[in-house]
């Protein structure tokens, strides 16, 4: 009855308490929190992302002048398109495959951009290559069945993302020198050892001081010795041990 409102009375807010965090995050904050506060830290990230775009942007010229190298091959004879075919389907590989002729090529190899192709010189779309050139086709075909192209792909960017550990170097030529025994020996039970060796030989030679190929050559000087002696032991295709 005096006209006093009672006014109820002020009550703090309080904030919500944190659940507590598990025993591993509470471990793990002060090694994280270090980590980012590491005086180091933006310098070598900076540097990691200069030397992966370089090496990004040299991997992508190097993929425009493989394309405008395709460019700049023609049709093979439809005689050989069906040797190629013939080879293809008794390996068992039912892709599909372009046969071009490259000008100024002085190696076979294998590239990719939309579909497959297995790029020959002038001198082996010629008769007289006839003999030697199944077994180039049955090699470069077994790179295809194994899709090693894929892979060098593959490991092409993990030794981009890991460029600063020495291994990620030395995967890239480990990996493509074993490639190529396991594709000798298949085109070799195709076309038999010997005939195979011989055209091994003949292109290595005939490549000695020509312009080492842009894709995935069928044959490198360096490499061919050692390839040879492969073959000669007899092994067969498949994992190398």
């Amino acid at each position: 009855g005096d006209g006093l409102a009672l006014r109820p009375a002020h009550r703090p807010r309080l904030a919500p308490f944190p659940a507590p965090a598990p025993p591993l995050a509470r471990s793990l904050a002060p090694r994280i929190g270090g980590i980012a506060g590491h005086p180091l830290k933006t310098p070598l990230a900076l540097a990691w992302l200069l030397v992966a775009l370089m090496l990004t942007l040299r991997a992508w010229l190097t993929r425009c002048n493989l394309v405008r190298n395709l460019g700049e091959t023609r049709p093979a004879p439809a005689s050989l398109d069906t040797m190629l075919r013939r080879i293809a389907d008794r390996m068992g590989y039912r892709g599909s495959i372009l046969l071009p002729v490259g000008e100024g090529t002085f190696s076979p190899y294998l590239a990719e951009r939309w579909t497959p192709v297995i790029v020959i010189p002038e001198s082996m779309a010629d008769p007289a290559f006839a003999d030697e050139l199944p077994s180039v086709l049955a090699h470069e075909t077994a790179h295809l069945k194994e899709n090693d192209l894929g892979w060098m792909m593959a490991i092409r960017a993990l030794q981009i993302a890991l460029w600063w550990h020495p291994l990620a170097w030395r995967i890239g030529a480990a990996h493509g020198a074993a490639c190529e025994l396991v594709c000798d020996r298949a085109a070799a039970e195709l076309c038999g050892e010997e005939p195979y060796a011989q055209t091994l030989a003949l292109v290595a030679l005939a490549l000695a001081q020509a312009t080492p190929a842009r894709g995935l050559a069928f044959a490198r000087p360096a490499q061919v010795v050692r390839r040879l002696q492969w073959l000669a032991r007899g092994a067969k295709a498949g994992p190398l041990p």
